[in-house]
């Protein structure tokens, strides 16, 4: 009978050491997983980090050609406006030369004066 115990105690030992290896194994493969997690979580962030700073310097680069469009369209806009100005009065410079030339030959040079002070 006390050897039947032995031999049940020494089978029931090496299943419970079986079991314990097995469950050691799982251990260390979950330890050796989170390091490679780690590790990869650490490349990620610092991926992460380089691709924030690179779309931080183009969305400065954008903004400064933004402002720099705009500043150009402000300028163009000034040019066009005096140019429809000088458009304007040239067009008006003519009507009123045209007017005065017709209802008065003999004194063109004097139409000319009065055209240009009206200008003024």
């Amino acid at each position: 009978m006390y050897l039947l115990h032995v031999y049940t105690y020494s089978q029931e030992t090496g299943r419970l050491l079986a079991k314990v290896q097995a469950q050691e194994s799982v251990i260390e493969g979950l330890r050796e997983e989170r390091q490679l997690w780690g590790r990869e979580l650490a490349h990620q962030g610092a991926t992460l980090a380089q691709d924030r700073g690179r779309m931080e310097a183009q969305l400065e680069g954008l903004s400064l050609e933004v402002k720099t469009t705009r500043e150009q369209l402000q300028r163009e806009r000034e040019a066009l406006r005096i140019k429809e100005k000088q458009v304007h009065i040239s067009q008006i410079f003519k009507d009123l030369l045209s007017v005065c030339m017709y209802k008065s030959r003999r004194y063109s040079s004097c139409c000319i004066i009065v055209v240009l002070n009206a200008l003024l």
